[in-house]
């Protein structure tokens, strides 16, 4: 019998309409260098129910291991399933998805030939109503746009760059970061926007198979929509505790208002200076912080580093235009915020 190679953690801890689906689909794409750990993590009766028909119906295949969540969430079944894992990499499924037939091999076979990528994702199905949820739908656009390492690095602050159910990476990752529900100040952080932001700013390469080999089902009780830990704040959090503030720039905000306020609380706390903001129109504020125009930006093109904090979709659209217009460069010049 092969060596286990790669350890596929899928935690489950509700009932929904694709769970045997998603595990059968799980099952199909691997093959002997393999095996599939469940984490049961508080699980409900039918969910439980589904798990125990289908190991005892595939209970002759020793490459499938039932494990409990040693803690309580998703991160402390995330850390149990690692714990147990055999495998060289870690590939990850979530209860709820489809994971097409070539997708573990094609991932494996991508890590075993690069081995300067940490991480590999791939290009994933929207599995929802796209009418009723566009803006989900806009974001997985967004996502599978991000095709090669330089594009997520870029966006690494404006959102998730992989979904979570679609990568495989190196176990070894994990010794020198891994998922935590808080950060260092005690702040709830999204356990894999924050872990992508640690390995991206740690110098992790990832990775995109330009192929469609995940569905990504958007159900209403998905943990996105119903937990705390995805909500606006804590991924501001995550932004302010990962983000590498360079005393000697100049940085200014592009967005004004409250809302703007609220996000980059944060980073002001930790020491970030403002040098001004960019406005629909000119201010006067009371701190003498300047407040210009998207006009007169153009001036800082070179000086200073913009971090756009427009929430809205026609805004970050015209905003982005002005500033492919004027020449100024991602990263260089300015950074998109969550």
């Amino acid at each position: 019998m092969l060596d286990i190679k790669v350890s596929v953690v899928l935690p489950i801890r509700f009932d929904n309409p694709f769970l045997e689906d998603g595990l059968q689909s799980t099952l199909i794409a691997m093959d002997r260098s393999m095996e599939l750990i469940i984490v049961e993590d508080t699980i409900d009766k039918e969910a439980k129910d589904k798990v125990r028909e289908f190991c005892e119906n595939k209970g002759q295949l020793a490459r499938i291991l039932k494990i409990t969540n040693e803690g309580d969430g998703l991160v402390d079944a995330l850390h149990t399933g690692i714990r147990r894992a055999k495998g060289e990499y870690i590939g990850r499924m979530d209860a709820d998805d489809i994971c097409m037939e070539g997708r573990l091999r094609k991932q494996r076979d991508y890590l075993d030939a690069h081995p300067e990528i940490g991480l590999v994702s791939c290009l994933v199905k929207y599995g929802g109503d796209a009418t009723r949820n566009p803006g989900f739908s806009r974001f997985v656009d967004w996502l599978n746009g991000l095709g090669s390492h330089e594009s997520m690095f870029a966006k690494r602050y404006a959102d998730v760059p992989v979904a979570h159910p679609s990568v495989m990476f190196r176990k070894t990752l994990t010794e020198t970061a891994n998922y935590r529900k808080h950060n260092e100040w005690g702040e709830t952080v999204p356990e894999d926007f924050d872990l992508w932001l640690r390995w991206l700013n740690g110098g992790v390469k990832f990775a995109k198979i330009p192929e469609y080999l995940l569905t990504w089902n958007d159900l209403p009780e998905r943990l996105s929509r119903k937990s705390m830990v995805y909500s606006k704040m804590a991924f501001w959090n995550s932004v302010a505790g990962n983000f590498a503030n360079d005393r000697d720039k100049e940085y200014w905000i592009c967005g004004y208002g409250k809302s703007v306020e609220r996000r980059i609380r944060g980073l002001v706390k930790r020491g970030l200076t403002l040098s001004g903001y960019i406005s629909p129109s000119p201010k006067i504020r009371r701190d003498g912080i300047p407040v210009i125009t998207l006009e007169e930006a153009h001036r800082l093109k070179g000086k200073a580093l913009i971090l756009n904090c427009v929430a809205n979709y026609e805004g970050k659209n015209f905003i982005q235009r002005y500033f492919t217009r004027h020449g100024f460069r991602e990263v260089e010049d300015y950074l998109w915020l969550v």
